[in-house]
């Protein structure tokens, strides 16, 4: 049996002994990179799951909901970062990469606010750690967001911006994973 793939956006469809089938972007996506490139697999736990982050402030009448998102592409040579919250009218993406000229997991990432940041990621004492520095219009800063898995499946988000010498906690944030 011969299969004949033909791309189109925003689908896929495939034409085989059965018919054909036409899959949307994302399960095309998905299809086409179920495993990462050996040098991003510390980045596994993280990928193909829509991370959720509830806040309800009744105090300072704030409710939003922020999402989380790191997908493979490109034959899981690089992941897509997504993340995105309706309420506070934020849009962020990114893209992770084995950055060979230096040998390090490398991330740049922007959004809908007027910044950005870049940097590398590694894993220190069981977290996955991007360190590097988030441009806005009106300043340059270095930064740090840790990324750990709790027994019970949460994911435990640190970001630290470093203040004179020293990293002092930004945000924090706890998101469960959508079933």
């Amino acid at each position: 049996m011969k299969t004949i793939e033909i791309f189109l956006l925003p689908c896929l469809i495939v034409f085989g002994l059965g018919g054909a089938f036409v899959l949307s972007a994302q399960e095309a996506s998905i299809i086409q990179n179920k495993s990462l490139h050996e040098n991003l697999m510390v980045l596994e736990p993280l990928i193909n799951k829509k991370w959720i982050f509830s806040r309800d402030l009744q105090n300072e009448a704030i409710k939003f909901d922020m999402t989380r998102e790191w997908q493979p592409i490109w034959d899981g040579k690089v992941i897509k970062f997504l993340s995105a919250c309706t309420e506070l009218k934020s849009q962020v993406e990114g893209f992770i990469y084995y950055d060979s000229d230096v040998g390090r997991i490398a991330y740049f990432i922007i959004s809908n606010k007027n910044n950005h940041s870049s940097g590398f990621i590694e894993m220190e004492n069981g977290r996955i750690v991007m360190q590097g520095y988030f441009t806005s219009s009106n300043r340059k800063i270095e930064t740090k967001n840790t990324y750990e898995i709790t027994p019970e499946g949460k994911l435990i988000d640190t970001n630290y911006g470093l203040e004179n010498g020293v990293w002092r906690v930004g945000h924090m944030g706890e998101f469960k994973e959508k079933k």
